[in-house]
């Protein structure tokens, strides 16, 4: 099968494949597929969201909405010196803490995760790499949910 590999985005290695050889074999002009598993070097099709919440939340720290502001300008010192150091708390194992984290430290800012008992250490590892401070507490979701919830509000 021939592949032919597109990237899209500065900040992205999204690939469009198009994948010659299986549209011929259905009579097709042309497949493409959209490979997300590599966005952001963090091997994991979903990256956005924690992304999004973190630059969203930026945003309305600033009285902008996300749609007005470039992940450079989130990134400049002038940002920095409006909002200051914010610690995002995330509560769980799964590639979204992985994306917020990596998203804070991005954006010159921190993260702590809170996954719950049974987490992977692989991905509380992978966690880790992305800058947060992140640890499994003996707690199910739930609890994660309520300790990040809590330690949000105590440390403002």
């Amino acid at each position: 099968m021939t592949e032919k590999i597109v990237c899209l985005g500065k900040f992205t290695s999204n690939a469009i494949l198009d994948l010659d050889a299986l549209s011929r074999h259905f009579g097709l002009r042309n497949i493409f597929v959209k490979d997300e598993s590599y966005r952001f070097g963090l091997n994991a099709f979903k990256m956005l969201g924690g992304a999004y919440v973190v630059g969203k939340y930026l945003a309305n720290k600033l009285g902008m909405d996300i749609s007005e502001v470039s992940f450079e300008y989130l990134y400049s010192k002038e940002v920095k010196g409006k909002i200051g150091e914010i610690i995002f708390v995330v509560a769980t194992d799964s590639n979204h803490s992985r994306e917020a984290a990596w998203a804070a430290k991005q954006l010159g800012q921190k993260a702590v995760v809170y996954a719950p008992r049974g987490s992977s250490l692989t991905r509380l590892n992978n966690i880790r790499k992305e800058g947060a401070k992140a640890s499994i507490i003996d707690e199910d979701y739930e609890g994660a949910v309520k300790l990040s919830e809590e330690m949000a509000k105590k440390n403002n």
